[in-house]
């Protein structure tokens, strides 16, 4: 027999019956278990651990409850095409660690006193975490980035310290590529690790913009004149919704995509390759917007590369009049 066999009906009563006995007696009366779930089935508000659901569905389906061996081996490929096949929705339970959350985990690696796994810290950045995945769009099972999962990914980073190396503590053995190369790229810059993970709070906290961040080559060459400020005021200029805004109001208007500073046209230039981008630019000093404030569409500007680097350029920032004016127009 294969899944299948597996039905609708067998799948919502083995939910019910995960709901009525509990994780623990479910387990003990089917196998599987809730650590470690690469997908949940999404039911009624819940999340269940699809491996188990799925196989302890296919054994009630061919009504046999003695047999002694039961697999759970699959994923992606076995238990998600069932769950398909009869409608259920699903989610992911492993999510690789990004950037952003490793610059927070690290952070609070270099904490002093280090935080405990129970700590209000460590609660804290749980919370910051499964908030941001929320913001992302994202399904968030119960132990998502969960304070255990925090306090286990800032230990990682114990196996890349001199200090822990040389008392022979090696951390965990095992970890993600992308723990040594932000451990490689802030370990040494403790005050601007720390403006990195205040900035990425404040953009959790007030919705301004998640994802990725502090990844292209104008933060590269800019943050250090800019500091905590130019990374906020970046975050205005890179979100989504303000730049959708912004193009269509230009759209709206039967206007080119152009350059409000020197009228540069990325379609005209670079044809269908450059069809639809133009960069967005917040006129206003962040000191003077409030945290978490929708923009007007007029204090948003539309430059190409080159002018909106220009209006950055220095640490101080300069109105697209005056760069227009450098230009000669």
């Amino acid at each position: 027999m294969s899944l299948s066999d597996v039905t609708k009906g067998s799948i919502l009563e083995t939910l019910e019956e995960y709901r009525t006995l509990g994780a623990g007696k479910f387990h003990q009366k089917w196998g599987g278990s809730d650590k470690n779930v690469d997908y949940h089935v999404v039911w009624e508000g819940g999340f269940y651990p699809s491996k188990a659901i799925v196989n302890a569905a296919h054994y009630r389906s061919i009504g046999d409850l003695a047999m002694e061996h039961r697999g759970y081996s699959g994923g992606l490929a076995t238990m998600i095409p069932v769950l398909e096949k009869h409608g259920f929705d699903y989610t992911e339970g492993k999510v690789n660690w990004d950037r952003e959350e490793m610059i927070l985990a690290l952070d609070l690696y270099f904490r002093s006193p280090q935080p405990g796994k129970t700590s209000k810290s460590i609660a804290e950045v749980s919370d910051l975490l499964r908030k941001r995945a929320g913001q992302l769009g994202r399904a968030v099972p119960p132990r998502f980035r969960n304070g255990d999962g925090v306090y286990l990914k800032m230990m990682n980073f114990r196996r890349y310290d001199p200090s822990q190396l040389a008392k022979g503590n090696k951390g965990m053995e095992r970890g993600a590529k992308l723990e040594a190369i932000v451990w490689q790229e802030w370990s040494g810059k403790p005050d601007r690790l720390r403006e990195a993970a205040s900035a990425i709070r404040l953009s959790i906290q007030n919705g301004i913009e998640v994802g990725e961040a502090f990844s292209d080559d104008m933060d590269a060459d800019l943050a250090a004149e800019g500091g905590y400020e130019y990374r906020k005021h970046r975050r205005y200029e890179r979100s989504p919704i303000n730049v959708r805004r912004k193009k269509a109001s230009i759209r709206n208007a039967g206007l080119p995509l152009a350059c409000e500073a020197c009228d540069f046209d990325f379609e005209k230039a670079y044809g269908e390759r450059g069809a639809d981008y133009i960069e967005v630019h917040h006129k206003k000093p962040i000191h003077t917007v409030k945290a978490g404030t929708v923009p007007k569409l007029s204090d948003l500007a539309l430059l190409c590369s080159n002018c909106h680097r220009m209006a950055h350029r220095w640490g101080k920032l300069m109105s697209v009049e005056d760069i227009a004016s450098l230009r000669g127009n």
